[in-house]
């Protein structure tokens, strides 16, 4: 049976179908650049790190201070005001830090998670993962970010 699916092009709408009707959800995995992910936002571990469909994902281009700093917490509470089980689409770089793969994200009204980050000053432009400049003008109308830029960030 597997051999005639396989044959027919219909072993991947076989598997598509026997995951929906146990009720998991289909996502895109990591797999070079531009790939996408979307999914609902299932956890907010930190400023630039959330989970999307249980896949970990690192917010390319900004830092935030981490958990248990008063920066670091205003950074989880504005994400999670804006994010927090809302639908999450992100564009994958290819890259990865640590067990997070490296992405843009942006909710479906267009806004992009980092550049919103940004702009409340509760995170600061990473230039080393922001090469493009995709973030400079939200940098800009910030304002010189409280928090501190991890040495990584620096361009080498």
């Amino acid at each position: 049976m597997l051999a005639g699916l396989r044959r027919s092009g219909l072993l991947g709408v076989a598997v598509a179908l026997v995951a929906a009707s146990w009720g998991a959800e289909l996502r895109a995995q990591p797999s070079g650049p531009s790939s996408t992910l979307a999914g609902p936002v299932t956890r907010i571990p930190d400023g630039d790190s959330i989970e999307v469909a249980g896949q970990p994902i690192r917010l390319k281009g900004i830092t935030c201070e981490e958990r248990g700093t008063p920066l670091g917490e205003r950074a989880v509470a504005e994400l999670r005001a804006i994010a927090r089980r809302q639908t999450v689409y992100c564009v994958l770089s290819g890259e990865r830090s640590y067990a997070r793969a490296l992405a843009w994200c942006s909710l479906p009204n267009g806004l992009d998670l980092g550049e919103f980050l940004l702009r409340r000053g509760v995170c600061g432009r990473c230039p080393r993962y922001d090469p493009e400049g995709r973030y400079l003008s939200a940098e800009r109308e910030a304002g010189p970010y409280a928090g501190h830029v991890p040495r990584y960030c620096r361009r080498f």
